[in-house]
Parts: structure tokens; C-alpha cells; sequence
């Protein structure tokens, strides 16, 4: 019994020192059926957003972190990039610095909203370990999904953006 604590003590320890975001806590992030949480932000272009603001646009949205340098994070980026539907409100908090964060948005032609740096203590509600996480939530600002964007092909992201509930 003391080996079985003491092997599954040291998978979570790699998990935590793996991650690309450090002081991940698992218990802080949002789970599906919870509502989006409140937050005053400005984007780099010096546009102001609220849940409001996204549940204005009368569509699912979504809400996702990255860091510059993530090679996980650029992935996901690109593949949502690729297949969101134009004008779909996807709103990215950067834990890394401005210039940074712009230079790859920039390098990789990903034109979404960003906030950088964003609030740690936001952040920390929409950062799973060691990979970054797609939060959608339904046009009334409801966590509907929370998806690992590598575990679903594009054509079911897509229906995951456009409302089907994915399936935890």
C-alpha cells in the first residue's frame, strides 16, 4: 500500500513539474454547468472585455490560456485558428509578457483577442496541467465544454464551438 502512495505521489510531482503553467490548481478551474466568471479585461488592440461583452455576440464563446514559447500552446492555437467559425468570440490570456506574446501571435498569423500579461488569479481558473484547455461556453455564459483540442479531430471541435456539449 505505502509503494502504490508513494508511485501515484510521484506521477502527480512529474505531472506538476511538466507543466507549461506553473502553480496549476486543479480545484480552481472551471467546470462545466459553472458560469463564467467575472472579469474586467483590456486586449492588446485596447479593447475592453467582460462576460458580457462575450455573451453579447448572442454565440457560445470560448476562453483559453497560453504562453509564449508553449510548443502545446501554439498547437492548439493553430488548430482552432484553422477551423473556428468566422467571427466566433475566442478570447486568449497570455501568461506571458506583451511583446512576446505578440511577436508569436504575429509569427503564427493568430489574430484572436489577447491579453497579455493576464491576471494570474484569472488564469489560474482556465489552466489545466501541461496542456492548454478550450473553455466553451454556451451564449449565457455557461461552461458547456472543456476540451484538450488534441483528443477531438476538427470536424468535432467544430460542433463543440457551435454548441454540442462535449462529453466529459
Amino acid at each position: 500500500m505505502k509503494t502504490l502512495k508513494t508511485f501515484l505521489l510521484a506521477i502527480i510531482g512529474i505531472m506538476l513539474l511538466s507543466s507549461c503553467f506553473g502553480n496549476v490548481n486543479p480545484a480552481l478551474l472551471v467546470q462545466v454547468g459553472e458560469k463564467v466568471p467575472d472579469f474586467t479585461l483590456t486586449t492588446t488592440d485596447g479593447v475592453e472585455y467582460t462576460p458580457e461583452t462575450l455573451m453579447n455576440s448572442g454565440t457560445p464563446f470560448a476562453i483559453m490560456v497560453t504562453k509564449p514559447g508553449c510548443g502545446h500552446c501554439k498547437q492548439r492555437l493553430l488548430q482552432v485558428k484553422n477551423i473556428a467559425p468566422e467571427n466566433y468570440p475566442i478570447l486568449v490570456l497570455s501568461i506571458g509578457e506583451k511583446e512576446e506574446t505578440m511577436a508569436e501571435f504575429e509569427e503564427y498569423g493568430i489574430t484572436f483577442p489577447v491579453v497579455a500579461p493576464a491576471p494570474q488569479d484569472l488564469t489560474r481558473r482556465f489552466t489545466q496541467i501541461s496542456y492548454p484547455v478550450l473553455f466553451i461556453f454556451n451564449k449565457n455564459g455557461v461552461c458547456q465544454s472543456r476540451i484538450r483540442t488534441e483528443q477531438v479531430t476538427d470536424e468535432d471541435l467544430i460542433k463543440y464551438l457551435n454548441g454540442t456539449p462535449f462529453p466529459e
